[in-house]
C-alpha cells in the first residue's frame, strides 16, 4: 500500500476541512511521504523537491524554531535539510500558535506520535542533532 501521508506544522488558522492536507495553504508546512516533497506557502500547492520518501516504520522528526521561522525534518535520525527558512513564508501565521499535524489519505491508516518536547531558550536549530534529545544538551 502506498504511504499517503503528509506531516508537519500547522497554525491556529489552518482550515481543518476533510479535503485539506497539511501544507496546502498558507497556514501550514508539510513533508510528503510518497514523493519526499515539501509543501507550504511558497510551493503554491504543487510541492517542491526536498528530501527522501518515507514509509511504514520510518521515524520522522519535525524540528520547528518559531523564533527563527525555520523548519527541518529528519528521517530515521538523518536531517533532510531545511524545508522552510524564509520568514516571509510565515507572514500570514504571525501571532498564531503552532501544532504538529498529520494528513492521512485512507481509512485505517495510523501515525504514532512518540514525543513532543519544547527545547527551551538554549536550543539552536542550526546545530541540533536528534541524539541531543537524550543527552540533555
Amino acid at each position: 500500500m502506498k504511504c499517503l501521508v503528509c506531516l508537519g506544522i500547522l497554525s491556529d488558522a489552518f482550515d481543518f476541512s476533510l479535503t485539506k492536507w497539511v501544507g496546502v495553504d498558507e497556514m501550514s508546512f508539510g513533508y510528503i511521504a510518497q514523493n519526499g516533497k515539501k509543501v507550504g506557502p511558497s510551493c503554491k500547492n504543487q510541492g517542491e523537491e526536498y528530501g527522501q520518501t518515507y514509509q511504514d516504520n520510518d521515524v520522522i522528526g519535525v524540528l520547528f524554531d518559531a523564533t527563527k521561522k525555520k523548519i527541518k525534518f529528519f528521517k530515521n535520525g538523518v536531517s533532510q535539510g531545511y524545508a522552510f527558512t524564509d520568514p516571509a513564508e510565515f507572514e500570514k501565521t504571525k501571532g498564531q500558535n503552532f501544532y504538529f499535524g498529520v494528513s492521512l489519505a485512507r481509512f485505517g491508516m495510523a501515525v504514532t506520535a512518540l514525543r513532543y518536547e519544547c527545547l527551551g531558550e538554549d536550543f539552536d536549530i542550526d546545530t541540533f542533532e536528534p541524539a541531543m534529545l537524550n543527552s540533555g544538551f
